[in-house]
């Protein structure tokens, strides 16, 4: 009998480090993430907006203009 009480013991003890290494788990990868998500926020709100007159090198033509037809 005591056998099989120190085996429950033991199994118990188990199952206890398990849900306590997954719950761990589960909250560093949930960090991880807010994290991530936190960076990229940031990294797109403190991106440089550019006129595009500025970012052509040509000048402020984009894209060709169409020919008129007709009248």
């Amino acid at each position: 009998m005591r056998i099989l009480f120190a085996i429950s013991i033991v199994s118990l003890l188990a199952l206890l480090w398990a849900a306590f290494a997954m719950a761990r788990y589960i909250r560093r990868i949930r960090r991880a993430k807010r994290q991530t998500a936190a960076a990229m926020s940031t990294a797109r709100s403190q991106k440089v907006y550019v006129p595009r007159e500025a970012q052509n090198p040509i000048g402020t033509a984009a894209s060709p203009k169409r020919k008129r037809t007709g009248t």
